[in-house]
């Protein structure tokens, strides 16, 4: 990750003794915040990415304060993620998108139950991908995400989807 930004030989280095140093405690702050594994990855990136281009105050600042830096740091990116989720669920609930993915070869299998069983992010995308026909590019603007986040978070989407299912006993 550290590659693709502009930084001196210093400031990488800094930057990726930060990343060890900070980044399972940062990790742990943000689950606590946001209840959820992928979400919680993204919040300690985001967070990095912030970090990254103040990396420069943290060689100014004590062991301590440089502690409670990265943890300002990632909570306030897993409160941004958490209102941007909380934002896209009202407005799902709002105009009533309940989805009807199943046509009818397949109507005795309940996927909007299924989709209930996983995360509100996951669900989203698969909604807005194979429901409404969104492009992933679309989708990602969507949701506020980058179309390769958008990409990967769909991938994990279906495999959550189909061991769901699975467990209900539906054979795919």
């Amino acid at each position: 990750m550290l590659f693709l930004l502009p930084l001196d030989v210093k400031e990488a280095s800094d930057a990726e003794k930060l990343y060890i140093r900070y980044s399972k405690k940062m990790y742990v702050i943000a689950y606590n915040i946001l209840g959820n594994r992928h979400d919680s990855e993204d919040a300690v990136m985001e967070a990095f990415k912030r970090i990254i281009k103040n990396v420069n105050k943290f060689r100014t600042v004590s062991t301590e304060d440089a502690d409670a830096l990265a943890a300002v740091y990632v909570k306030n990116a897993s409160i941004d993620i958490y209102n941007a989720n909380k934002k896209r669920l009202k407005y799902i609930n709002e105009y009533d998108c309940e989805p009807q993915l199943l046509d009818d070869r397949t109507d005795s299998l309940d996927l909007s139950g299924a989709l209930g069983q996983l995360p509100y992010g996951y669900a989203s995308l698969i909604i807005l991908k194979y429901h409404y026909g969104y492009s992933s590019k679309q989708a990602a603007e969507a949701l506020g995400i980058s179309e390769l986040a958008a990409r990967k978070r769909l991938e994990r989407a279906k495999k959550l989807l189909k061991e769901v299912l699975e467990k209900e006993g539906v054979k795919l």
